[in-house]
């Protein structure tokens, strides 16, 4: 079993960078659409997860080094969903509720998954 690097993981890495690029190069200069929108809510699950899954091996909650699996992912989309898209904006009244957040969230989770538990496509030999 290959070690899971947590917050040093390059899917880890690349969705932070992506991120904060979209935050101060891209959004601010962005109209209505994906970019501004939807970009960052594909990256929360490959950005943020392995920082707390390693936070969770650290106090001892999780007892593997292993990629993340199907139901943590589909955990901390649950999660994350309920809290950015149903709590916080009603307890802060700030934001909006946006179900198309949490069809970004579950994608990118998906993209994530395939990412670090895919198996690789088999090559066969050309004749």
């Amino acid at each position: 079993m290959k070690r899971f690097r947590y917050g040093l993981d390059p899917l880890c890495l690349a969705a932070c960078a992506l991120y904060a690029a979209n935050r101060l190069l891209w959004k601010p200069h962005a109209g209505p659409g994906f970019f501004h929108g939807h970009f960052n809510d594909l990256l929360l699950i490959p950005a943020a997860l392995p920082w707390v899954l390693g936070l969770s091996r650290r106090l001892g909650w999780r007892t593997h080094d292993a990629a993340p699996t199907a139901p943590e992912i589909a955990f901390h989309t649950v999660v994350w969903s309920v809290i950015c898209e149903g709590l916080g904006p009603a307890l802060t009244h700030h934001g909006t509720a946006d179900w198309r957040d949490v069809v970004c969230y579950a994608a990118g989770g998906i993209a994530a998954w395939l990412a670090w538990n895919g198996k690789p496509a088999r090559r066969t030999a050309v004749a």
